[in-house]
């Protein structure tokens, strides 16, 4: 069997980035689970999209973004609320074995 040391992760769809090098969540968390226990502290200090700070915070990392452009910073801040507020729900479905579609 031939092993790969190449991750591979669809992009983010180009209508909804907030950043132009906007990176997907799931390759953030692959290098955050690599990388720290759960409970430390993640730095980021070009937060972008926020997409290190979603997904620090679904792998129960807490983290400090820095970003100096205003609107990313404001809709950065949208995502990772609107983020934690998906993942609270998608939870609470799994809890009661519902799925809704």
């Amino acid at each position: 069997a031939v092993s790969s040391n190449v991750l591979e992760f669809k992009r983010p769809v180009t209508t909804e980035r907030i950043h132009t090098q906007e990176k997907p969540v799931d390759l953030i968390q692959q290098f955050i689970k690599l990388s720290s226990q759960p409970n430390e502290i993640i730095l980021d200090p070009c937060a972008g999209s926020f997409v290190t700070a979603l997904a620090a915070t679904l792998l129960g990392r807490r983290s400090i973004s820095i970003e100096k452009d205003k609107i990313c910073y404001m809709k950065g801040v949208q995502r990772l609320a609107g983020g934690i507020l998906q993942n609270e729900l998608d939870e609470k479905e799994t809890k009661n074995g519902k799925e809704i579609t």
